[in-house]
């Protein structure tokens, strides 16, 4: 009588197996870039991005962007990062943002598709989006296409607050010195 439970309770623990195996390679990949060994990163970054790790779809992008243990790719990059963003992961929707306005990478990619990611990813909470939109709009990083508007790079710079970015309130600091009190009033509100 209890082997016919046997079955179903080998295919009970495999489903818990499951979403662990998934993310196979990804914590060793991260071991391996801090021992530097990029030839192991890659290879458990590519198998955890076969598993379905959107993580490791961010890892193995800034190792083709930054061309560290492999040849400098920022198409294999912007490929990885846009399955992630589209997968959900708020770190590969800022990544993405960050990719599309960065100048020089052959890819001619617009900046408002940019602006777009960066802004998904704030509204999902990433801080750091946040604090990039803040740049951006301030002028302390200004992208091609994009205007400086103060008030909105306060109102940016005050969510990354909220949201936990340590830089923010230097930011809105430096920001509300350019600003007249009518504009931080309206910022404000």
């Amino acid at each position: 009588m209890r082997f016919k439970f046997a079955p179903l309770a080998v295919a009970f623990l495999l489903c818990l197996l499951m979403p662990a195996s998934s993310y196979a390679g990804y914590d060793e990949g991260i071991q391996a870039l801090k021992n530097r060994d990029y030839v192991a990163a890659l290879k458990h970054f590519s198998a955890a991005v076969d598993a379905g790790n959107l993580d490791a779809n961010v890892a193995l992008a800034k190792m083709y962007g930054s061309g560290k243990g492999v040849k400098k790719s920022y198409i294999k990059a912007f490929t990885l990062l846009t399955e992630a963003a589209r997968g959900g992961s708020r770190v590969a929707q800022r990544e993405l943002g960050a990719l599309y306005l960065l100048p020089n990478t052959g890819l001619n990619l617009r900046s408002a598709e940019g602006i777009a990611w960066l802004q998904k990813a704030g509204d999902g909470g990433d801080a750091e989006a946040l604090g990039a939109l803040g740049g951006i709009y301030s002028g302390l990083s200004p992208v091609a296409g994009i205007k400086t508007d103060k008030i909105l790079a306060h109102k940016y710079f005050q969510k990354a607050e909220s949201a936990g970015w340590e830089a923010a309130k230097a930011m809105l600091f430096y920001l509300e010195k350019k600003m007249t009190k009518e504009q931080v009033e309206a910022a404000s509100k």
